[in-house]
């Protein structure tokens, strides 16, 4: 009898334990949700999509936030632009923030510092949807040059901040080259505007298919479509882009 009660308190000791340590993790897990380490994942991989955007348009991106600027350290990315046209590259800022609590002009402010630290033309600041939707409902936010984007590293899905990307990237161009006289501001500001309501199409009608309002097969095709129609604005935008 003493050896059974012996092994019943190895086994509850072994449990005690065994739940301690999850505990413990669980604890752990909370407490770095809430902590900058968040954030800092949520910066990684935010610019490691914006680097696979980059390196599809045969641009070069480069993670600077640990390195001085012109005015201390403000931009975490910073992508270059090469155009032959032009004497000098186009530079288009990144900041990636996962703060619940950020101002959209706190926010707007930020991309204006980096945009003056990296003497970059153009800024995008890369956000959880929470932040971006809860004022506009919408995924992309455009003030000029500046450009608000959602990006969720769970969806895996990039469409969003490509459209901001080729829109801050163009801007940048446009900036930099204000008097050639090849530019077609025209058709510019139609594909941009073109792409932007794209954008907010496709977002609606995810989220009526997320409220149930539209059946999975209409839905579906629907949403199909609208992402063929914005990849071809796209890349009408960096056909535009390329022949500055």
């Amino acid at each position: 009898m003493t050896k059974i009660d012996a092994r019943d308190r190895d086994s509850v000791q072994l449990v005690t334990d065994l739940v301690s340590k999850v505990s413990a993790v669980l604890e752990r897990r909370d407490a770095r949700a809430q902590s900058v380490f968040k954030g800092t994942d949520y910066e990684d991989t935010a610019l490691l999509g914006v680097a696979r955007i980059a390196e599809g348009n045969g641009d070069t991106f480069e993670r600077v936030g640990n390195t001085p600027g012109l005015r201390g350290k403000k931009g975490d990315g910073l992508i270059t632009v090469r155009v032959p046209k032009l004497d000098s590259p186009v530079r288009v800022a990144i900041e990636a923030k996962s703060q619940k609590d950020i101002r959209l002009d706190a926010l707007l402010s930020e991309l204006d510092q980096a945009m003056a630290n990296r003497d970059a033309a153009s800024a995008i600041a890369v956000v959880p949807s929470t932040l971006v939707r809860a004022s506009s409902g919408s995924r992309l936010q455009r003030r000029g040059n500046k450009f608000v984007c959602a990006f969720d590293p769970e969806n895996e899905d990039l469409l969003p901040l490509e459209v901001a990307y080729s829109l801050a990237r163009l801007e940048a161009c446009q900036r930099l080259s204000a008097t050639s006289e090849d530019t077609d501001m025209e058709t510019i500001v139609i594909l941009a505007d073109r792409a932007i309501s794209q954008l907010q199409q496709l977002t609606r009608v995810e989220r009526e298919l997320g409220a149930g309002r539209k059946s999975l097969e209409d839905a579906h095709s629907i949403v199909v479509d609208l992402r063929t129609e914005l990849r071809t604005t796209l890349i009408e935008l960096r056909s535009v882009a390329i022949q500055q």
